[in-house]
């Protein structure tokens, strides 16, 4: 047989184990995909037009929408046809374990949108305004969520970033006393163990205080100070117990919106649920609350 016959066989043979490996492992994929999707069915319903799987394991799902329901429709309050648009969903590590549970998942969305309404906003008392009636119909945003499970300390950590060009950017890593399952199943037995988020405004506090100006019918350079007094009487009548350090630097952040870091650092483990059970002023020592102004962004 001639050399070049060979190698063209040769090449045939990989050409065809490479596509079966290909098929069998977009096949894996879609398979465990729709096993997250059923697990995490409490929070809402996930679809997307098209997925890609590469041999070395990264992906990409296109096309993706998240529809809230159940728990995560009650936490924010969004109206019933509610959906969540991502054009890509990029996934640069997967990690299942035995039981096919998440382990590890590193995500980029690309040009998320969420859409707003004036039905979709925090609830509870002194909620503040929807984005909507800030001048916001949707948030353009970009995002990274980067997952894992520490299964023999009982851990899930959770970090990442989320922004918009006019809105805010945040960076957050967070640290619960949960499994994958115990949050997909059984999300009231969640304990916090830490927190930290870095804020930088891009606009949205802007926007908030010209809001206030308006409402407050003050001029918008004296508008920071009346929060600010507004903020003072709240704490005074919630009898907020927060340091002086932390009452200071968030007095000079709504003077002069910028950048900020909030840390959550509970002495002990905190169930997330139990919180309703104490008055909101006792908050700030069982959560171990901080503030701290940081630096501003230079401009971009």
């Amino acid at each position: 047989m001639k050399l070049g016959t060979l190698l063209l066989r040769s090449m045939l043979l990989l050409g065809l184990l490479a596509a079966g490996a290909q098929w069998w492992l977009l096949r894996e994929a879609e398979r465990s995909l729709q096993r997250i999707a059923y697990q995490w069915q409490g929070y809402g319903t996930l679809r997307y037009e098209r997925l890609w799987f590469n041999l070395w394991g990264t992906g990409v799902l296109y096309d993706v929408s998240f529809h809230p329901n159940g728990l995560m429709q009650g936490m924010l309050g969004t109206p019933l046809d509610y959906r969540i648009s991502v054009g890509e969903v990029r996934i640069d590590d997967l990690d299942l374990g035995d039981d096919r549970s998440l382990q590890r998942v590193r995500l980029r969305l690309i040009d998320l949108d969420l859409p707003m309404s004036d039905g979709y906003r925090l609830r509870g008392r002194n909620a503040p305004p929807s984005l909507a009636t800030l001048g916001y119909s949707s948030l353009r945003l970009q995002a990274a969520l980067d997952v894992r499970a520490l299964a023999d300390a009982g851990l899930l950590l959770v970090g990442g970033d989320i922004g918009g060009d006019d809105s805010a950017y945040l960076r957050f890593d967070l640290q619960l006393d949960a499994t994958p399952s115990q949050l997909a199943r059984a999300p009231d037995q969640i304990g916090l163990r830490k927190l930290r988020l870095d804020f930088e405004d891009r606009g949205l506090m802007q926007r908030y205080q010209d809001r206030r100006a308006a409402e407050l019918q003050v001029d918008r350079e004296q508008v920071g100070e009346a929060i600010v007094r507004l903020l003072d009487q709240r704490a005074r009548r919630e009898r907020w117990r927060w340091d002086a350090g932390s009452a200071a630097a968030l007095r000079s952040f709504v003077r002069a919106p910028g950048a900020c870091r909030i840390t959550l650092d509970p002495p002990d483990t905190v169930l997330l649920r139990n919180l309703n059970l104490y008055s909101v002023g006792d908050w700030p020592p069982l959560l171990g609350f901080r503030f701290e102004r940081l630096p501003d962004a230079a401009p971009r």
